[in-house]
């Protein structure tokens, strides 16, 4: 409604794509740079973004074991505890191309769950992920990590929740793309392979 007013008033809207990958973030960036009058500058963000982003992963695939029995098993929680909201992120979901530029195992998609879609206890403890990524307020809001487990005992069965291995990133950065995919990619990075490499460890 507010975008039909604002069409009626004769305030131009665009409406772009929601990006959940590089390359869906390279086409938001065409859009928004034709919608102000500046195309050419989108392929000049958008080589220097993927020249960094392809140097994050570089980076990061020398700290990826060898073997592939070694690599970790990851899966993405979205979190809110107080209104009782657990989804698992599958195949196609902004978890994706995320997961697998940090070289981990997807255990959400090798169970074949696809999207993004409430969680069920039997698909958590099957897929029994090494490390669980949440955002910062969902963890939040589920009253940490303790919250969390108490709160979902198929997350404490597994082993992330055994080990209390649980990663939370900033909910206005893991999905936001952007110039801010390798700062997000090299955090993980960090919190998975080398946790005594991050502020504060």
């Amino acid at each position: 409604d507010v975008m039909l007013q604002l069409r009626d008033v004769g305030i131009d809207v665009v409406v772009i794509d929601r990006p959940n990958n590089p390359e869906t973030t390279y086409e938001t960036a065409r859009q928004v740079a034709a919608a102000l009058g500046v195309a050419p500058l989108a392929e000049t963000l958008i080589d220097e973004l993927d020249t960094a982003i392809t140097a994050k992963i570089a980076e990061i695939a020398k700290l990826v074991p060898q073997d592939p029995a070694l690599h970790p098993r990851v899966a993405f929680l979205y979190i809110r505890g107080q209104s009782g909201v657990y989804y698992l992120f599958g195949d196609g979901s902004s978890a994706t191309s995320l997961l697998s530029a940090l070289g981990v195992v997807d255990v959400a998609q090798e169970i074949g769950w696809v999207g993004e879609k409430p969680k069920t206890d039997e698909a958590l403890i099957a897929a029994d992920p090494d490390i669980i990524v949440v955002m910062t307020k969902g963890l939040e809001s589920a009253g940490g990590v303790d919250g969390l487990l108490a709160a979902q005992p198929s997350i404490a069965l597994t082993t992330a929740g055994q080990n209390q291995r649980i990663i939370d990133a900033d909910d206005t950065l893991i999905f936001a793309g952007g110039t801010r995919i390798p700062d997000i990619l090299d955090g993980l990075a960090r919190a998975i392979y080398a946790p005594d490499s991050l502020p504060g460890a």
